[in-house]
């Protein structure tokens, strides 16, 4: 399905009433203003002719639906951002004609500043500010996006002439006859609009200690079961490992989105440790994730058979089912070991009383810190404020500098993942293929195409850009390296091969990540292709997979390209081509990661985010472009860079479905759509990011009830619970309610590793159908998952159930 929508018709007959009620309700107001205005005579009237200010009454009844209005989604970075606005706030700025006598638009000369022309002018505005606020709040507007923008445009010419009194005097007439119509006319107020905006966990973003003690639970450490009887420095020893394939059911008591995160993390693992997760078969002891009051787990493997684990309500987010999972492993908390005194200092007298036991020490015997250095970043950590009986912390770092690190529930860190692996003395993990940065000679293996002139060279810098290397971006210039093939020079249609080592397929698909900066040569061109070494073709034959198109930009940029390698070893390859023309520049390529997983399906790039974030107001937002689902949904996201206006020290973030061209052709409500709404640690190694990634799923049941107890449907068509809204190409589409995190990142963490890079953030998004999360128990086979029959895998595409 193409990731761009094509062009759809985007006005209803009932809005189309609404907008023709609204604009007669304005030409109301213009009309009262002229009549009862005191008129000059004719002469005055020419002399000033050429003077004229105007006030537009935009003509939206022109808009029906023999008007078709674009819906294109797009995925490039050059898309504009959307104001939130409605159609008429955006149509009222962009067509207004100055100077013009028109049905829509009445004139004010200049001369007009008597008494009895300001008293005209106020209550032909009052009148008609009164009618169209009360329609724009049947329609659903906010007060403050409606007051403002009609408000603003229409008073903008008179104001400025007239007494300060006299404004006031307008506002006080107009703001009494809307409640005055309000009240006679009890009209319902819509419950969902374009503009409503619903969070999750009501901006709470409660940690997993918040989420247990408010569900009356009071365990060792917050979160860890003890069995009845158990002494705790019995966990340490091998009988309490897992095989390195943990064998797991999912209950059907957890929420859909819950199952998504926790099959998320298994991913997670796979991709960074060396432990893998499996549905349980005929294993005696199996982990079984339900869904409890909040979050907990046993420590280490019990050999009980059925061992629980609970994400309840709240836990899912992939930090704490990381963390929870890791507890199941065998990990206790990190300041609970033994060397902690040495690193952080617990304030006794700040703890809740009856809560101390939670901050005690685990000597070597019972927890071993595996040789690796106290790690305050650890999914494992307290944060700061755990078991407060305030706001003030209980824990304080020795290094003042990670007191706002601790606690973070985004990811495992680095040293997380190195005790796992040294705790189950293995290395390999089962999705990982290669990262390479071309920081050393041998760049990482790969090799030229045999007898081709054109060759891929390993640089610094060049004179057509780029000016340095990806991998250092913004930190270390001229010190890395990357990848660079000339156009500079040569014939057209020069081509140079860049071929990786042999990789051996363990499952059907594979995601190839890699930054390009392409410069000069507009007509050069990148091509993907697979060298796969059969039986039939023991020297490998060539399959093209993609072009990589697109302008020059002049800068690094992110491409994701799905691959479906199923059969023996390949090689990936990396074809330049020299195009027409004249050229200073060539194509280059840096931060190559390959691994057995899916691609995310959209990428964000947002340029200059350092300007942003220091000049963006709290309560302001931006939009992303908009996206096309693999099948068919239209969706886009909005940003509010500095916060919610209560909250402008974190980044808040929200899901919107839009109106899309397969609009006739979908389920509505949207059925069980998960989203994933991933913040980009930019480090050059896949395995060593910690990406910030909340999911939501679109639960079709939820629901939203009016004042005249009309039910709507918070996931229905755009068209039905959205608003109309327009871009600032003049482009108009139906955005629906919005739903996500007023809490998404603190700035602090924000601040950390490599969320900012070069001046710029980027966003990884998907929306995945998760209806076969619906049964009972899940095999975590996940698109592009191998089974092996003879000795050959086959490729099994879908996920599978019991």
């Amino acid at each position: 399905m193409a990731a761009e929508a094509d062009t759809a018709s985007e006005t209803g007959t009932t809005s189309s009433l609404w907008q023709r009620i609204d604009v007669a309700a304005r030409y109301t107001g213009g009309a009262l203003l002229k009549a009862m205005s005191w008129q000059p005579s004719k002469a005055s009237q020419k002399d000033t002719a050429s003077q004229t200010d105007t006030i537009s009454i935009v003509d939206t009844a022109s808009m029906t639906d023999s008007s078709p209005m674009t819906d294109k989604a797009t995925m490039t970075d050059s898309s504009p951002m959307t104001d939130k606005t409605s159609m008429t706030d955006k149509a009222s700025q962009t067509s207004t004609t100055t100077g013009s006598q028109t049905d829509c638009a009445c004139q004010i000369d200049k001369h007009y500043t008597t008494k009895a022309y300001q008293q005209g002018a106020s209550m032909g505005l009052t009148v008609g500010l009164a009618v169209g606020l009360t329609l724009g709040l049947y329609r659903g507007l906010s007060w403050e996006d409606y007051v403002w923008s009609v408000y603003e445009l229409e008073t903008f010419s008179i104001t400025r002439r007239m007494a300060q009194s006299e404004v006031l005097m307008m506002s006080f007439h107009t703001l009494l006859i809307l409640c005055i119509c309000t009240t006679a006319l009890r009209l319902p107020t819509s419950s969902l609009t374009g503009n409503t905006e619903i969070d999750v966990d009501d901006g709470k973003k409660q940690d997993i200690f918040d989420i247990n003690e408010e569900a009356g639970l009071h365990l060792v450490e917050g979160d860890v079961l003890i069995q009845e009887g158990e002494v705790r420095n019995t966990i340490r020893g091998e009988k309490y490992r897992w095989p390195t394939t943990v064998p797991y059911i999912l209950d059907s008591s957890l929420e859909i989105n819950a199952k998504g995160v926790i099959l998320k993390a298994f991913e997670q693992f796979r991709l960074k440790t060396c432990i893998d997760f499996k549905p349980r078969c005929r294993e005696p002891n199996y982990i079984f994730v339900f869904k409890d009051s909040g979050c907990y787990s046993y420590v280490g493997n019990h050999r009980v058979g059925k061992q629980k684990l609970s994400i309840g309500e709240n836990c899912d987010s992939l930090g704490i089912v990381e963390h929870e999972l890791l507890h199941a492993l065998g990990f206790w908390h990190e300041q609970s070991r033994s060397d902690r005194d040495d690193y952080v200092t617990i304030v006794w007298n700040q703890i809740k009383a009856g809560e101390e036991h939670n901050f005690i020490l685990h000597n070597e015997t019972v927890s071993s810190p595996l040789g690796v250095p106290y790690d305050y970043g650890s999914v494992m950590h307290y944060g700061k404020t755990d078991f407060s009986k305030s706001s003030e912390p209980t824990i304080v770092t020795k290094i003042p500098e990670f007191l706002n690190v601790i606690g973070q529930r985004m990811e495992f860190s680095d040293s997380d993942l190195l005790k796992l692996n040294r705790l189950y003395n293995c290395t390999t993990a089962s999705t990982f293929l290669d990262s390479c940065h071309f920081e050393e000679p041998n760049i990482c293996g790969m090799i030229q195409g045999a007898g081709i002139k054109a060759k891929w060279i390993r640089v610094q810098r060049v004179e057509g850009g780029p000016q340095t290397d990806y991998t250092y971006l913004g930190r270390c210039q001229g010190l890395g390296f990357f990848m660079h093939f000339s156009t500079a020079g040569g014939t057209q249609y020069d081509k140079a091969y860049l071929e990786s080592r042999l990789f051996y397929p363990k499952r059907c698909s594979q995601c190839l990540q890699f930054y390009y900066y392409k410069s000069e040569g507009a007509k050069d061109q990148l091509n993907i292709w697979v060298r796969e070494y059969t039986a039939e073709n023991p020297k490998g034959a060539l399959r093209f997979i993609q072009k990589i198109s697109g302008e020059v930009q002049g800068s690094w940029e992110l491409y994701h390209v799905m691959l479906d390698v199923s059969e023996y070893k390949f090689r990936v390859v990396f074809q330049g081509v020299k195009g027409t023309g004249v050229s200073k520049g060539g194509l280059s390529l840096d931060d190559i990661n390959l691994s057995e997983t899916q691609c995310p399906q959209h990428t964000w790039h947002i340029r200059n985010f350092t300007s942003l974030l220091a000049k963006t107001p709290a309560g302001s937002e931006i939009y992303s472009p908009r996206f096309l689902s693999p099948d068919g949904y239209s969706f886009q996201f909005n940003l509010y860079i500095n916060g919610k206006r209560d909250s402008p020290d974190r980044m808040a973030i929200y899901l919107h479905l839009t109106s899309g061209p397969y609009d006739d052709k979908l389920k509505w409500p949207c059925p069980w759509r998960q989203a994933s709404m991933e913040l980009m640690d930019q480090n050059p190694d896949i395995q060593h990011r910690m990406n910030n990634i909340m999911m939501i799923t679109t639960d079709p049941s939820k629901n939203s009830t009016d004042s005249k107890g009309k039910v709507e449907y918070y996931w229905d068509n755009p068209r039905k619970v959205g608003s109309l809204v327009t871009d600032t190409d003049g482009k108009s589409y139906y955005r629906g309610p919005g739903y996500g995190y007023s809490n998404y990142i603190t700035h602090d963490r924000l601040k950390s590793r490599s969320f900012i890079k070069g001046d710029d953030v980027i966003f990884l998004f998907s929306l995945e159908d998760a209806t076969g999360l619906l049964e009972s128990q899940t095999k975590n086979f996940w698109r592009g998952r191998a089974k092996e029959t003879d000795g050959k895998p086959k490729c099994q595409f879908k996920r599978t159930v019991d």
